[in-house]
């Protein structure tokens, strides 16, 4: 390989590792923004002070030489126009500082807010296709082939994503290790503790129109995460129906994989009415 084509390889892989950390970049940026500007601000009051200071003293020996004081002239003020035009310079990289802070805390923002939306998009082509091609394979190939496909995806499932548990499960619990496809999580529950979890949220129904994903989580003990918030149940779309999977991992425990459809909620009580997130 080339010195070019090595140089051209490390800028793309540059490129990817800035775009995605930009937001941690950018929010680290204006953290120390923010300290420059403190700084920046600090010297240039003293600076300016120092200067409005010795200038009105000039203005004062000026005064005294040429007399003023025998002729009974006032002693001369500077105005608030001379203040400002004497001390901005000094406050000049101050000003800079901010607006380059702000800049930063601004696009922070932005470009956190444009991954989300990144990711909610892929997600809806990804699982809306997944949804087709399990109804697809339950028409052609029946619903008991089509359990045993299922089954066996998630044995795959098991053995790639979590080939070691974290979490231990001793014989006498009548709980097994479970895992949740959508984000990947592991946790500890039972067939019927999750089905007793899928009608609270349901019943929840009878109240709400909106139900979160974070919400589900909390009754199974998932910690919530932040895109939790935004992504859920819409009554209109359905209640939360959740497809069960059977495996076993290296340590030869049974497995349950659970999988379910997602709505985005867009903005305020606005929701999509077929968007099915990962």
């Amino acid at each position: 390989m080339s010195l070019i084509e090595t140089l051209t390889i490390g800028a793309k892989n540059a490129q990817i590792i800035l775009a995605r950390n930009a937001p941690n970049l950018l929010t680290g940026t204006a953290l120390v923004g923010l300290g420059t500007t403190a700084a920046f601000t600090g010297w240039g009051c003293i600076r300016a002070n120092e200067i409005v200071r010795d200038h009105h003293a000039q203005l004062v020996c000026d005064w005294y030489e040429k007399g003023g004081e025998s002729k009974g002239e006032p002693i001369p003020k500077l105005t608030t126009k001379d203040i400002v035009l004497l001390s901005y310079k000094p406050l000049i990289p101050a000003g800079i500082s901010f607006i380059c802070t702000a800049g930063c805390i601004i696009l922070a923002r932005t470009t956190s807010a444009a991954q989300t939306n990144a990711a909610l998009a892929w997600g809806t082509v990804a699982s809306q296709t997944l949804a087709d091609v399990r109804q697809e394979m339950r028409n052609v190939l029946g619903e008991k082939k089509a359990k045993e496909i299922q089954d066996n995806v998630a044995q795959h499932y098991i053995d790639e994503k979590h080939p070691e548990s974290t979490i231990m499960v001793t014989d006498e619990e009548a709980q097994v290790l479970c895992y949740e496809k959508p984000f990947n999580h592991e946790f500890k529950s039972s067939y019927e503790d999750i089905r007793a979890a899928v009608n609270t949220i349901n019943e929840m129904f009878q109240s709400d129109v909106w139900i979160s994903l974070n919400e589900f989580y909390y009754i199974l003990g998932i910690p919530p995460i932040p895109l939790g918030y935004d992504l859920g149940w819409h009554r209109d779309n359905g209640y939360l129906a959740v497809d069960f999977s059977a495996g076993v991992n290296k340590q030869h425990k049974p497995c349950l994989v659970i999988d379910f459809r997602l709505d985005e909620r867009i903005s305020g009580n606005e929701f999509s009415k077929a968007k099915n997130i990962y």
